[in-house]
C-alpha cells in the first residue's frame, strides 16, 4: 500500500454514529458495526456490511502480543496499522495489550441511496439506545482498513480512562502491591497473635518466609514479654 492510498482510506472513511460508551478496562467489549458503501454498479445501490469487532480487556503489553493483534483484518492489516499509528503519533497501544478480532456477520447489496440506509440504522440504534454499535461509511473495496481504523480510533479515546481505573488498581505496581499484600497478612497474623499464643509460631515462620524477621523481630519477641 502506498502512501497516497493510504491517505484516500482516511479520507474516505466516516463514523456516521459512534459508540456511546468507550472499551471496558476489566472486560471485554464488542461493538456492533454497520459499514455502508457506494458500488459502481449503480446510482441508488450500496453494500452494508455488518459485524461486530472483540476488543479484548486491556492488559499491560508484551512483546509477544504485537504479533497477535489484528485477528480477521486481513492479511495487510499490520502494515496499514503500523503506517497509521505513525501517522497518528499514538502511544496508546505500545503501552497497553489492546488485542482485536473482527467478526464479520456478512455482506447485502441495497437497492437504495447510501444516505437512505445510513439514517435509517442510525434512527434504529438511537431508538434502543443501543451504546455499542456504529455506523460508519467507508470505500468498497477497502473496508476492513477502514474498519480498523475506527477500532484504532476508539482505543485511543478509551486509553485514558482505560489507564486511570489501572492504574487505580495498582496494575503498573506489581512491586509496590505485593509489598503491600505481604503487609497486610504480617498484620493480620500480628493481631492474631496478640489473641491467640498458638498463631505466634505461623507469624514467626511467615516473618521469615517474606525475609522481614530482622524488620519486625522487635514487635515478635515483645509477645512473648507480653504473653509473661
Amino acid at each position: 500500500m502506498d502512501r497516497k492510498e493510504f491517505y484516500a482510506i482516511l479520507a474516505q472513511t466516516r463514523v456516521l454514529r459512534p459508540p456511546v460508551r468507550r472499551l471496558n478496562t476489566f472486560a471485554d467489549t464488542h461493538i456492533g458495526y454497520h459499514l455502508v458503501s457506494e458500488v459502481p454498479e449503480g446510482p441508488r445501490l450500496c453494500r452494508l456490511r455488518q459485524g461486530r469487532v472483540l476488543a479484548v480487556r486491556p492488559k499491560i503489553l508484551t512483546a509477544e502480543a504485537l504479533q497477535e493483534r489484528y485477528e480477521g483484518f486481513g492479511e495487510e492489516a499490520r502494515k496499514f496499522a503500523d503506517m497509521l499509528l505513525r501517522h497518528s503519533r499514538e502511544d496508546s497501544l505500545r503501552v497497553l495489550e489492546y488485542k482485536f478480532k473482527n467478526e464479520f456477520g456478512g455482506a447485502q447489496l441495497i437497492h437504495e441511496e447510501s444516505q437512505t440506509v445510513v439514517e435509517r440504522i442510525v434512527a434504529d440504534l438511537d431508538e434502543r439506545s443501543v451504546p455499542y454499535e456504529a455506523v460508519l461509511a467507508c470505500p468498497d473495496p477497502s473496508w476492513k482498513f477502514s474498519l480498523l481504523k475506527f477500532t484504532l480510533d476508539e482505543t485511543r479515546k478509551s486509553f485514558p480512562e482505560n489507564i486511570k481505573e489501572l492504574a487505580e488498581h495498582d496494575v503498573f505496581d506489581a512491586a509496590g502491591r505485593g509489598e503491600r499484600r505481604k503487609n497486610f497478612e504480617i498484620e493480620t497474623l500480628f493481631e492474631k497473635a496478640a489473641r491467640d499464643p498458638e498463631a505466634v509460631r505461623e507469624l514467626g515462620k511467615k516473618l521469615k518466609e517474606f525475609g522481614l524477621f530482622e524488620l519486625y523481630q522487635d514487635r515478635f519477641f515483645a509477645l512473648f514479654r507480653h504473653g509473661a
